[in-house]
This record gives structure tokens, C-alpha cells and sequence, in this order.
């Protein structure tokens, strides 16, 4: 038993001993074990029309395909050949410019073959199906805008009870901050991050200087009961999104991300069941945000704020210390429905697709004798980062 809890602690801090985990580091460590089994399952097999196919098969099919048409012409040269070197930037244009599914047609001799099967199909599907999900949850959020979409006017909220000087670019700053008080992570990050609430020594929040001001907020009903339900119907939305999100996220690291757990909130209009926001750093505000802007793109992993996601044990107080200025405008939301439906529906199947094409020794050779220029020029901008030319 040692033996193994000591191979299952690899990866881990030096400092970290088994005999010394509680309940929620040990979990934390079997959950990293079970992941990694979950890929290791998972990294032979494709999904297909919803059932999993081995990828070395699929390869051997599109290879076999392959096998009968003329190779390419190739030279043997060291050094630099300028004239070889325009030759296959050329070709390599000719192969971006084709689109994907004449192309595996052609390959195919124009019935539904493996070109189709295993390399077009399934991303073209999934291109419709993140267009629907995308459309259908943005449109249902520009819905409910348009319920306060009369409120969001401009012109500035002084909030002197948050600190000297203090005040809300609009409305629509102070509602996205609304929408940070569904969770106590979300909601500690928004106040300690902004310097409105300070911790207590037994590390709970004195919201003393927030709660005054919404309570003047409320008072003088530049806060109403439409803005409340306008949040509370934001979190369900959001709510709404999350099973298909962990579907995809369970496919491509092994695990569920671990969900924060929404607190109820009590306004003056009765208690709201609360919910999640990405909370996501003003990169205008902390430079080091800018830097790390590209972690919430297609393939984000379990560490970005696309998700609403806590981490155990170990890492758990160095993710929640870190307290940041957030990001706070309305007009941030659709694009975030938009990066969640990406994920949701491309990501699993633009990583079995690069899987075939890039990293399958069998597909390669077969691809690179026939076309050296396919893969590269045509089929990894789809397979790796945007959707497929239709």
C-alpha cells in the first residue's frame, strides 16, 4: 500500500507526504489518477457517429485508400533550393485554398469513404452543432438584456462607501459585479481584488463597506427587482451550459472539472439561489493578465475561468489567494457563452481529428507520399485551432 500511495504521490510537490493528506488531498490525488487512466483508454480510440473507433484502424483505412494513387514527386538535395522551396510554398497555398470537403471526396473517388468517414464528417458536424448551441444560448442572453436593456444608460455610480473617489464606469459594470455575488469564490475575488472588503484573521469576509452600499443602492432603486431577476436568470442560463461543457472536459482530460457551489444571496426583493460568472482578471488593470489572455481559447484546460471550477487540497489556497481586479462589462458575457459552446462541441472532436492527421505515424506517411503539403496547408488550421473550410 505504501508503494503505491508513494507512485500515485509522483508529480507532486517534494514536500507533500502521503501520511500527511487529508481527505480532500488524498481525493485530490486519486481524481489525478483517474484521469490519467481515463486518457490512457481514451488515446487509441476516436469517436465516430457517437461510437469509439480505434485510430490506428481508421488510419489504416485512409492509408489503404491512399495506397493507389500516384506519389509525389520529391528531390534529394542538401542544402537550400530556392526554386524547391517556392515549389512547395506554392503547393502549399493551392492546398489552403482547397476546400476540405471536395477535397476528401475526391480521395474517396466520390462515394463515402474513409476521407469522409473519418476526416470530414465529424468536424463539419460538429461545426453545425457549435453554430446551433452558440446561437440558441447568445440569443437567449441578448433576451434577457433587452428585459434592462432600457436601464443601460450612460453616466457614472459614485459607490464612496467602497473606497474615496470609487465609482462604476455604468450600469452595466455594476450589474457584472452583481453577477460575482452568486458564490462566495467569485464573490471574494470581486471584493478583496477591488479592495472593497477586507479578510477577517479567521479568513472570513467583513462586507461591511459592500453591504452599505448596496443597501444605498436599493434605497435610492438604481438596483430594482428587475435587475435581480435579470442576474438570477444570467446564473441559470450559464447553469444550463455546464453538462455538455463537462461531457467534453470529462473527454479531454480524463476528469469533471470540480464545480463551485452556488450561495444564496439576500436582496430586499427575497433570497435568490445564486450561480457563476467567469471571473476573469481586467487585463486593463493587472498587466500579467494580458499575458496569460490566451488560456481561455478552444482547448483551455481545467484552470481557466471559461469554467466554474475550484481546486483541491494542495493548490486550493494558492488559486483562491490569488485576487485580482475583475473584468467588469456585460458586453464580455456572449463571448464567453460563445468560448463554453466551442469547447463543448469542437473541442473533443478538433483533438481526435488532430490526433488522425498530425500525430498518427500510418496517416502521415501515407498523406505526406501523396500530398507533403495537406496536412500542413490544409487540414491542421482545422483540425488544431478554427473550424473547417465549408
Amino acid at each position: 500500500l505504501h508503494a503505491d500511495l508513494q507512485v500515485l504521490m509522483e508529480g507532486l510537490p517534494a514536500s507533500v507526504n502521503y501520511r500527511d493528506l487529508t481527505v480532500a488531498d488524498f481525493r485530490s490525488v486519486r481524481d489525478r489518477v483517474d484521469a490519467v487512466w481515463s486518457l490512457a483508454r481514451s488515446t487509441r480510440m476516436i469517436e465516430i457517429d457517437g461510437q469509439m473507433v480505434e485510430i490506428n484502424g481508421a488510419a489504416e483505412a485512409l492509408a489503404e485508400r491512399l495506397s493507389g494513387e500516384p506519389q509525389a514527386k520529391r528531390e534529394r538535395m542538401v542544402g537550400t533550393n530556392t526554386q524547391l522551396d517556392l515549389r512547395m510554398r506554392l503547393a502549399g497555398m493551392r492546398a489552403a485554398l482547397r476546400r476540405v470537403e471536395f477535397w476528401a471526396d475526391a480521395r474517396d473517388g466520390g462515394n463515402t469513404g474513409p476521407f469522409r468517414t473519418y476526416v470530414w464528417q465529424p468536424v463539419s458536424e460538429a461545426v453545425t452543432r457549435y453554430r446551433t448551441q452558440r446561437n440558441d444560448y447568445v440569443n437567449r442572453f441578448l433576451v434577457l438584456l433587452k428585459t434592462i436593456e432600457p436601464t443601460l444608460k450612460p453616466g457614472k455610480i459614485a459607490a464612496p462607501e467602497l473606497a474615496d473617489g470609487m465609482v462604476f464606469a455604468d450600469r452595466s459594470a455594476l450589474l457584472h459585479a452583481l453577477l460575482h455575488t452568486g458564490n462566495e469564490s467569485n464573490l471574494r475575488k470581486l471584493l478583496l481584488g477591488y479592495q472593497w472588503a477586507s479578510e477577517r484573521p479567521d479568513g472570513s469576509l467583513d462586507t461591511t463597506r459592500w453591504d452599505g452600499f448596496l443597501k444605498r443602492m436599493h434605497a435610492e432603486k438604481r438596483i430594482t427587482k428587475a435587475d435581480w431577476d435579470f442576474v438570477q436568470a444570467t446564473w441559470n442560463l450559464l447553469e444550463e451550459i455546464k453538462p455538455s461543457a463537462q461531457a467534453a472536459h470529462k473527454r479531454m482530460f480524463g476528469h469533471y472539472f470540480a464545480e463551485i457551489t452556488a450561495e444564496p444571496v439576500q436582496t430586499p426583493f427575497g433570497e435568490l439561489a445564486g450561480g457563476y460568472v467567469p471571473a476573469i482578471t481586467d487585463s486593463l488593470l493587472v498587466p500579467e493578465a494580458r499575458t496569460h489572455g490566451a488560456m481561455d481559447d478552444l482547448l483551455a484546460g481545467q484552470n481557466s475561468p471559461m469554467f466554474p471550477a475550484v481546486t483541491r487540497g494542495f493548490t486550493k489556497g494558492r488559486i483562491q489567494n490569488y485576487t485580482k481586479p475583475l473584468a467588469l462589462d456585460l458586453r464580455m458575457l456572449p463571448a464567453h457563452i460563445d468560448k463554453v459552446a466551442r469547447f463543448a462541441t469542437l473541442g473533443p472532436v478538433l483533438r481526435d481529428a488532430a490526433r488522425l492527421v498530425t500525430r498518427n505515424r500510418t496517416f502521415r506517411s501515407a498523406m505526406d507520399a501523396v500530398d507533403p503539403t495537406a496536412v500542413e496547408s490544409m487540414l491542421v488550421p482545422c483540425s488544431s485551432a478554427r473550424p473547417l473550410r465549408r
